[in-house]
Order: C-alpha cells, then structure tokens, then sequence
C-alpha cells in the first residue's frame, strides 16, 4: 500500500570506502535500508540466520520464559491497513502482545495488491526468474538496523554481504567529474584518502564524523525498553534523541552550522542525499542527510526483502485480505470503526474493527465521523506529506562502462567511473542545470543472458528515454529494461510540524513517522510504538509486561519488542 524507502545507499558506500581512513565511525554503523549491488563474487557471501526463533517468548536471563498474563476477557478486532513494513511488523508486534498478556485479538491485513512488501520488491532480468532477483525498492539494511537483523535470525534467512570494493566512484555535477576516486582497497583507498582531503580538507570529514557518531549514539537509544521505546508523537520522538535542531533546518543550512565546509557539504553530503532521497541538501532537512551519511554493514536477504515482511505476517496469524482497496474508513464511536473496501472483482464490502491501524499513507484512506447526532467537532488531522517522484531504471548491457563521451566529450579515451553520484551545486549557484540523473550504478550481476551483460541502476527525477539511454550505453548496447516511477518518499523539508500517530480514538497511523524519516528499519520501530500506545489505550499495558523490582533484567543487546528484559 506504500512506495518506495531510500533506494541507493550502496553508492554511498562505495563513498565510505573513500573515507574509510578518516570517517571509521560514520562507515562503520548504520541507521537504514539502502540500495546495494548483487554480490555475487564472495564465497563467504551467504551467512543463514539459524538460532532458534523465540516465537516471542519472554526470557529472564537464563532463558525460562515469563508466564503469560492472565487473558482479558472479550474478542477485539484490530484492522491494519497495508502490509509493507510497517504494516506487517504492526500485525507481528500484535501476535507477540497476545501471547505475552493473554489477549483475545483478532488481526485483519488489507492489502491493495497480491504482494506483501510494500515498497520492498524484486524483479528478474528478462522476467526470467532463474537469474538473481534485484531489488526494485528498498534494498538492503545494515548492522545497526537491529530489528531488520533480528527478524532475518529469527525467520532463518539468508543474508548476502555488500563486499564489492573494485568499483570506481565519481561526483558529477551536470558538467564535470568534481571528485573520481579509485577502488575501495589496497592502495587506492589510501590515494582516495588524499584526493578527499586535499579538495575538502581533514576538519570538514572530522567534524562530520563526529555530527554522525553522535547522532547514532542518541538513535539506538530506541531499542532500549527503559530509554527511548516509546513515544506519544513523532515530535516527542525527535526531542528523545535530538534531534530536534537537524530537522528545523535544511542540510545546508545544519551541516555549515556545524562548521563543516562549504564545498564538502555541497558535493559529498549532497551527493549522498540525492541518491539517497532524492533530494538537495538545500531542501531536505538536516536529519535526512544524516541518515543518508549513516552506512556500513550492508546486508539483503538473498531472495529478497520481501522475505522479512512476509515471515512477520506468517508469524502472526494474520489474516490477510488481498487486492482489498480501502475506500474509507468510518467511526460511529471511539471503540467502532467501519472498513469500507473493494474486491479486486469490483465487490463492494465493509468490516467493523475496535481499532485500525493505517500503514499506508493517509491521503489514500478516508476517515470520517458517524457518531449520533452529528460530528461532535472531530476532525483527522491534516498529512502535509508530498512525495517525491522518482524514476528507477533498471537494465541489462554490454558495455562495460557508462559513455566516455557523455562524461569526457567526444574523442576522449577516458573511462568513466562505474558508480556516479551527483550534485546540484551548479544549478543552485546559477551557473547551469542539474545532472540529468540522481545516480548510476553497476550492479555486482554480470553475466545475464546469452551476451553475458552487466545490469545497472539508475535513479532519475524523470523518465530516461531509450535515445537517452543509447547515449549513455552505446547504440544496440542495451538489452532488457525496466521502468518504474514511484511515490518513493516525502518531501524531508524542515519543519516544527510532523503528522500525529494517534489520529482519533482507537486509530492509529503509523506512516506519521514518514514525515521525519523513510525507512524500513524506522518503519517496524514505529510499528512498535503504535502498537504499544494501542494496548495502553485498550487494556493499559505495553508490548512486554512489566518488571518486577527496582533493577530488571537487561542485556545490552536486547532489542525492545523482540526482548522484554
């Protein structure tokens, strides 16, 4: 029911790669789903998350599970709206809570299609699918993504690691090649290392590292059941881990507050947050480039991220109604809520439900008041959100390389670095247009079909012709091509002001955290909160029971939710 998360972080990794020797702490650890290449080269590629799923169980440290509460008497119904991350992660947070406090709860997904995923999906080359999936949308997550983690352990999936370290990388302006650095290994790391430093200078990459490590520091605080686990507003959220001052301002405006240079705030983190979100540092707010620096640890799941999502609603018991597109949403009283929604075959059906959970964004479910009477004043609160239209495209060629043309010009023998990443520097000082592409990457698929091509990505705010693509790749070059264009994201603009999570009694929106952030990680983490305010609305208790004693249990590696110790 929902677009697409940030789709490229494995460009910036290969960006890390260049900073390795001065920014250890900031391509050291993570905070979101990225884009990443297929590998496929590393023997030690594949690893199988095969501890023994805890089924939700919660332990005391030497493994005995707590006994469940007592039941609450009396069904209720709780309806979810979208089975992406969020929504799916809703309904296994819900099972977890039913086990643990013995509620009688009945869970219903409506889903718009036949996937479950959301903005998570793959598609073969050639629809062919005995060649590796690619993923279309979010792509990879990394070690500091805890939840995404832990579900691939639990679920006993195989992860694949980012591990590609050949690839040239450059930052290209519309005009020119600002930075090229080489491979990500041996001694070229080390002269990428130089060239970095000698174009920005050893204090802006020092103080950047710092501005990250500090705000990751502040962000994992949310898996700690007594710290930052759980939160009224996503305003409330911000204050928790403070973030408050990167989101009031834009990128630009953050990062030179900061005292990092002008020049490596408007190329390298530019470059990051375009691929990332879209974006210009001179729109986004700070926070958005920060996740955006915040990569390392890459990892997928080998069929798919989809995976992830669709184990969260095996777990959960579920049910799942699919091709149900929801027209509206009604409430008669604050514990009545009425699900209107049509069947792919076009039959129009409704279903009531105590509470409802809307993990879709809310411009695309309708909510009104029934109650006796009349609309005692009751009104949803306004989704300033606007999306950004990004356009992915996907390719299988021959050519080794991207045009030495377009890059250099004719007659040039250069060859162009294999990932790109861009700026907008020129068009925000007036001195020429935008490049004509967020950024370009090969994939580590090679290989494909009988010619033996190589697949490449590429993100665009518009649709990129097959002329264009001609030019960029060579005439006859090109093999198979997928387009896709995408509500991808909102619009990360500064603000005061984000979207409430709880929009009326007994509902609940979830996608409110979208308006700070888009992630998967971010998602299931609000996911969480949501269904802990549900259960302190309904029967005043949290997702884990509470502890006994002044000291509870704790282990510095529990992740809340998973975990109640």
């Amino acid at each position: 029911m929902t677009a697409m998360f940030p789709p490229s972080r494995s460009l910036f990794l290969v960006y890390c790669a260049a900073l390795a020797f001065f920014l250890p702490t900031i391509c050291g650890q993570g905070l979101q789903a990225q884009q990443e290449p297929y590998h496929t080269n590393d023997a030690n590629a594949n690893t199988t998350a095969n501890d023994k799923p805890t089924n939700g169980d919660i332990s005391e440290g030497n493994g005995t599970p707590y006994p469940p509460y007592p039941p609450y008497p009396g069904l209720f119904n709780v309806a979810i709206i979208g089975a992406g991350a969020a929504g799916s992660s809703a309904a296994y947070w819900l099972s977890l809570a039913k086990k643990r406090l013995g509620l009688n709860v009945a869970i219903t997904i409506y889903e718009n299609s036949t996937r479950i995923g959301g903005r998570s999906t793959v598609v073969h080359p050639y629809d062919d699918e005995t060649l590796p999936p690619i993923e279309l949308g979010a792509s990879i997550f990394v070690e500091a993504n805890k939840n995404m983690m832990r579900a691939a352990k639990e679920f006993n999936l195989t992860l694949r690691h980012f591990g590609d370290k050949t690839n040239r990388m450059g930052i290209w302006d519309g005009d020119d090649f600002v930075l090229e650095l080489g491979p990500s290994e041996g001694i070229s790391s080390w002269l990428n290392s130089a060239r970095v430093t000698w174009r920005y200078g050893l204090w802006s990459t020092l103080k950047t590292k710092g501005i990250v490590a500090n705000m990751l520091k502040n962000f994992v605080t949310i898996y700690d059941r007594y710290k930052t686990a759980q939160w009224d507003s996503v305003n409330e959220f911000s204050q928790k881990i403070d973030i408050v001052g990167s989101t009031m301002q834009t990128a630009e405006e953050y990062f030179k507050g900061q005292g990092v240079k002008g020049k490596f705030v408007e190329e390298m983190i530019d470059a990051a947050t375009r691929a990332n979100y879209g974006q210009d540092i001179s729109d986004i707010h700070g926070f958005g480039s920060l996740v955006s620096l915040a990569a390392e640890g890459a990892s997928r799941i080998r069929e798919g991220n989809f995976k992830i999502f669709e184990s969260f609603l095996n777990q959960s018991g579920a049910n799942v109604i699919r091709n149900a597109s929801v027209d509206k949403i009604t409430q008669s009283n604050p514990w009545s809520n009425t699900i209107f929604y049509t069947t792919a075959e076009g039959r129009k059906l409704s279903a009531m439900a105590a509470h409802v959970i809307i993990a879709a964004p809310l411009h695309n479910v309708p909510v009104s008041f029934t109650y006796p009477g009349g609309n005692p004043g009751r009104t949803i609160p306004e989704d300033r959100s606007r999306y950004v239209k990004l356009h992915t495209t996907l390719l299988t060629t021959t050519a080794p390389y991207p045009s030495s043309e377009y890059f250099y010009g004719a007659g040039s023998a250069k060859v162009p670095p294999r990932t790109v990443l861009t700026t907008g520097t020129r068009r925000r000082h007036g001195q020429g247009a935008e490049p004509e592409f967020n950024s370009l990457s090969y994939l580590d698929v090679r290989g494909v079909g009988q010619k033996g091509e190589f697949v490449v990505k590429i993100f665009s705010k518009k649709r990129l012709s097959d002329e264009w693509l001609a030019k960029m790749f060579g005439a006859g070059a090109v093999g198979w091509v997928h387009r896709k264009e995408w509500d991808a994201y909102p619009y990360l603009t500064p603000s005061a002001y984000f979207t409430p999570i709880r929009l009326a009694d007994s509902i609940y929106y979830v996608n409110g955290m979208e308006t700070l952030v888009s992630t998967m990680e971010t998602e299931i983490v609000a996911a969480r909160n949501v269904v802990d305010m549900l259960l302190r609305d309904k029967v005043g208790q949290s997702l884990c029971p509470p502890m006994e004693g002044d000291n509870p249990p704790w282990r510095e590696n529990s992740v809340y939710g998973w975990d109640c110790y």
